[in-house]
């Protein structure tokens, strides 16, 4: 098993002291959006180049011990709702948290969200995971928003540096019994049937591109249906839609008693799916897309009971970066 804490005490992070770290989120976290910068270029590069080190030595999939987590889904920029989330949840080490993908793109502010995620695991490392969705890509976060968004504020190698987190970020997570938690973006796959392949089957770093079907595009694409028993090809052009029959088909092979997935907008913030809400699908994007829908966050004792804690939908005015 990965020895989370060895890992991170073997880590230096170089000229990123604590008291640094400290000063980027207090920063971060008390800028209004009408400021225009936040971090300066210089800094943001430097978080980039930190987190390469620490996902590096991450692998694929996390396995983590059962505590209470506090799992955010899509985030896409709303850089304002994460702000929120954070000082309605509490910061590390109070704190557990597991962001489940795509926190870039669509939205005004990515770089502020991707900052302020980042310097939070280079402080806490232990106490904060980020998984990878499928707008962390080069090939979704240049067509999407991300790419246009570093080029206006800073200059392209910014985003080649979160390109290069990206491309080094894990994938799944899983906390074990008696949570038996699979946390993931997307969904599972008829291409592995057993976590541990995941790690045989993947290396990092590793892009993802739009041909061909794989583990990786599965984990970072694939949705939960409930007209469909076992698999069946996604109406997105990549990926499939899978059925609770096969959701629990692999959920007994793995001995997993629930998937916690993100990656389908939800008017309510969440989606469940089976008697036993085996399937729980998390969307932490209010008004996504000038829409009306709410976003939320579950909060997932390590008894394996939860909570959601929705994030009512808000008129906001939502200023353009600088």
């Amino acid at each position: 098993m990965w020895d989370l804490q060895a890992t991170y005490r073997n880590f230096s992070f170089n000229r990123l002291r604590p008291v640094q770290l400290d000063e980027w989120i207090n920063r971060l976290l008390s800028t209004k959006l009408d400021d225009n910068f936040l971090l300066y270029c210089h800094e943001v590069e430097t978080l980039c180049k930190a987190a390469v080190k620490v996902f590096t030595k991450e692998p694929c999939l996390l396995k983590l011990d059962p505590a209470n987590y506090h799992i955010v889904g899509d985030v896409h920029g709303q850089y304002q709702d994460l702000q929120h989330i954070i000082e309605t949840h509490g910061l590390p080490p109070a704190t557990k948290y597991i962001f489940l993908g795509d926190y870039v793109d669509r939205g005004p502010r990515s770089l502020e969200v991707m900052s302020l995620l980042l310097a939070m695991k280079l402080r806490w490392p232990e106490h904060v995971h980020l998984l990878r969705g499928n707008h962390e890509t080069s090939s979704m976060s240049q067509v999407y928003g991300f790419k246009n968004e570093c080029l206006r504020r800073c200059g392209e190698y910014i985003w080649q540096g979160f390109v290069e987190v990206f491309n080094v970020m894990p994938l799944v997570a899983h906390i074990a019994p008696p949570t038996s938690t699979l946390l993931v973006h997307g969904g599972i796959s008829p291409h592995f049937q057993h976590l541990d392949e995941i790690e045989k089957k993947i290396s990092k770093p590793i892009d993802w591109t739009p041909t061909g079907n794989n583990i990786l595009t599965d984990l970072l694409w694939s949705d939960p249906c409930h007209k469909v028993e076992r698999w069946a090809h996604s109406p997105r052009g990549t990926s499939f839609h899978w059925g609770l029959a096969a959701a629990k088909s692999f959920m007994e092979l793995n001995g997993l008693q629930r998937i916690v997935r993100a990656h389908t907008a939800e008017a309510t913030g969440y989606g469940v799916m089976g008697e036993k809400h085996e399937i729980v699908t998390v969307f932490s994007a209010p008004n996504y897309q000038g829409g009306n829908g709410d976003g939320c966050v579950m909060v997932l004792e390590a008894n394996g009971s939860y909570r959601m804690e929705q994030m009512h939908k808000m008129q906001l005015q939502v200023a353009a970066a600088g």
